[in-house]
């Protein structure tokens, strides 16, 4: 791009984004981020579409998309958050089209020791653009569950994620243990669940925080404590989030303060995921929850 206009714009707009982002999460005011997304994200599909072989533009875009569907859209409307993460999905290929010349048919439809082989040549530093790729591309597939196709894909999401916890488990505050809580605490046995091994992947989550990442707790109860219907725990974690103190961190003010509102929107909710031990037991409890949603 050199020195053109455009390549100016586009380096302004990523490094306007960049120090938003450590400001903005600074504050509690989550609404004022929700209302500001939006316009960040048109400024950025504007830039990407004058500029498609600007690969820091793309890996931002793939990152806003997620980051804004994941926090804000999934609750109220999942066909637009759906669309925002088939955007960002794309654009994470494009980003690996152009770093590393991988494209997806190289890994779709592959057996998995070249899958695994192919990934082993990533390193520390292609952290972001394996996590970004797989965070957009999984929840992708958890709203379309009832697509085929989507879930017969979900495989090479967890191949690519666990090739970034290998590498950096500890990313964006354990990001990459987060989402292996969610999918091992509430995935169905035959998608791979395994509720005892969310837990560990909570706590770890939990414990590399000092518990000040208060996101990980409501996701720990709407996941495992659901799972195994665990009464008792989720009251407990949830209340924990209402009742938590203002972190130490201020990178975690904004996340903590949705999460504090999520926590008590769950609350609300808990007699309509908990059947009374009276009327039903534990195991069909335990399995009614699977045929909900593969993380949430």
């Amino acid at each position: 791009m050199g020195c053109s206009a455009t390549g100016m714009f586009n380096s302004y707009l990523v490094s306007s984004l960049e120090g938003s982002n450590s400001t903005l999460f600074e504050s509690e005011n989550y609404q004022l981020l929700e209302e500001a997304l939006p316009s960040f994200i048109i400024l950025l599909e504007n830039a990407v579409a004058n500029d498609p072989s600007d690969d820091v533009l793309l890996a931002k875009a793939a990152e806003i998309n997620t980051f804004y569907a994941l926090t804000f859209l999934e609750e109220k409307d999942a066909r637009w958050a759906s669309l925002h993460y088939k955007q960002a999905k794309k654009y994470a290929w494009e980003v690996m089209k152009l770093r590393y010349d991988l494209q997806e048919s190289d890994i779709v439809g592959q057996k998995d020791d070249k899958i695994q082989k192919i990934l082993k040549k990533f390193k520390k530093k292609s952290v972001p653009d394996l996590f970004w790729l797989g965070m957009s591309w999984g929840l992708l597939i958890n709203l379309n569950k009832d697509d085929v196709t989507h879930v017969a894909e979900f495989p090479y999401v967890r191949m690519i994620m666990e090739r970034v916890l290998d590498l950096k488990p500890d990313y964006q505050n354990g990001l990459p243990y987060l989402f292996f809580g969610a999918y091992y605490g509430g995935s169905s046995p035959a998608l791979g669940g395994n509720p005892e091994k969310g837990k560990e992947y909570f706590e770890k989550v939990i414990a590399l925080t000092k518990g000040e990442f208060l996101t990980a707790k409501v996701m720990y109860a709407t996941t495992y404590a659901r799972a195994i219907q665990d009464r008792k725990l989720y009251q407990q974690l949830l209340n924990d989030v209402i009742d938590a103190p203002e972190p130490t961190q201020k990178s975690f003010r904004m996340g903590n303060a949705l999460a504090k509102k999520q926590a008590q929107d769950a609350l609300l909710k808990m007699d309509e995921y908990f059947v009374p031990e009276s009327s039903e037991s534990k195991e069909e409890s335990f399995l009614d929850y699977y045929d909900e949603e593969i993380f949430e």
